[in-house]
């Protein structure tokens, strides 16, 4: 018998998904939960007509490989699923730094400068960037962007001091992804390390749903559903070339002290939010199998459009930094908001998540029962934004 603790899983990413086998070398260990991955076959019974009252035959008529996994977010553990998932390009930033020569003014979060372009130098709505060399130190820090012109750089996550500096400021880019056209796909190899020459291999897994869930007093969890061609066993591993890489070793993130602040609004122009109780984001490509007469199972798989849903919950109030009858007037008018969110692990490491658009698409403000308080229930859809470059979401990175 075999022990789930006993079970590893390496991935690696597939160039040519019509090679007879998966690359030998590249392989990483994955971190998880828990998972779901296996062979799916499709049957269809017979229809024959038979006065004995049985079932005449059983044919298959499909063959693929699906299912997923769970897992518990730590920094850079699952930077290429993310990629994947995303469809993006590699992770980078459009420009690397801009360095405002004649210094900036700041007024009410919106940095001016006296010269350059924004735009130009590639800041869009929904970026993270990082601060350095501003007067006031304290403001040398992370923000995201919620507008942008060729003059100004409205910034949030921290309210700034109105100030001027006369020296050049820095606003670094962070590194990030973002929703593309780019379809890749992994194999998947399960090593059952306790009955020593058991294999099970998925082959041509495209990263079709992305889950991400932030609870109080809770760990913040992934999830990543796949779409693939097939699952074979066998009795040696495919990473032949090199041993699979270890796991990463950081921190697994958590919604007490990993959460650095939350931002939704008009323009997400406002103070950080306080009295959350639930985030969730639920992403998917709605990939499709390709069939065709004459093959058994897909011949390739297609992308539909991206979705991006979710829910939002809060204590409902009126107090400064509670998201309860502004957010409830923007259920009931329809309107658009922002929607920003910052995690950072204990040693520093970053990462930023942004939807510059997103529409709530039902909602509920209950007295749930006695002892209770009232919470306000927000379901949204994120959808493509209206500035230069929109993007439907950005995810943003950057080490300690």
């Amino acid at each position: 018998m075999s022990d789930a603790n006993r079970v590893a899983i390496a991935r690696v990413l597939e160039t040519d998904i019509t090679a007879v086998d998966p690359p030998t070398t590249g392989w990483a260990y994955t971190r998880y939960t828990s998972e779901s991955m296996k062979n799916a076959v499709g049957s269809t019974a017979s229809n024959e007509l038979r006065s004995d009252r049985q079932t005449a035959d059983l044919i298959q008529t499909d063959l693929r490989a699906n299912g997923g996994f769970q897992g518990e977010l730590s920094y850079s553990t699952y930077d290429d699923l993310l990629q994947s998932a995303l469809q993006s390009g590699a992770w980078a930033s459009p420009a690397e730094q801009t360095s405002t020569g004649s210094g900036v003014s700041v007024a009410a979060n919106v940095v001016s400068r006296a010269d350059g372009d924004w735009l130009e130098d590639g800041f869009r709505v929904g970026m993270f960037v990082r601060a350095d060399g501003l007067t006031t130190t304290a403001d040398d820090t992370d923000y995201v962007v919620v507008a942008v012109t060729e003059a100004d750089l409205t910034l949030t996550g921290k309210t700034m001091s109105n100030q001027v500096t006369p020296n050049a400021a820095t606003f670094t880019q962070l590194d990030e992804i973002s929703n593309g056209t780019t379809l890749t796909y992994f194999a998947f190899e399960k090593d059952f390390q306790d009955l020593a020459t058991e294999f099970h291999l998925l082959r041509a897994m495209a990263p079709d749903t992305l889950a991400l869930t932030v609870a109080p007093s809770q760990i913040l969890t992934v999830e990543f559903g796949f779409l693939g061609r097939s699952m074979t066993r066998g009795t040696t591993t495919k990473s032949t070339g090199a041993t699979p890489s270890t796991q990463t070793s950081s921190d697994v993130m958590n919604a007490i002290t990993n959460v650095a602040w939350t931002v939704l609004g008009d323009d997400g122009a406002v103070p950080p939010l306080v009295g959350l109780t639930n985030i969730t984001g639920n992403l998917t490509n709605n990939l499709r199998e390709r069939l065709q007469i004459g093959s058994l199972g897909a011949v390739s798989i297609g992308s539909g459009t991206v979705g991006l849903t979710g829910n939002i919950t809060a204590f409902f109030g009126n107090t400064a930094g509670v998201p309860g009858t502004a957010m409830l007037d923007k259920l009931l008018a329809f309107d658009d908001a922002f929607f920003a969110l910052k995690i950072q692990d204990a040693a520093g490491n970053v990462y930023g998540i942004a939807m510059p658009r997103i529409k709530f698409s039902d909602g509920e403000v209950l007295a749930g029962g006695i002892n209770s308080d009232v919470l306000l229930s927000l379901e949204y859809q994120a959808i493509k934004s209206t500035d230069v470059g929109a993007k439907t979401i950005r995810i943003a990175r950057i080490p300690a």
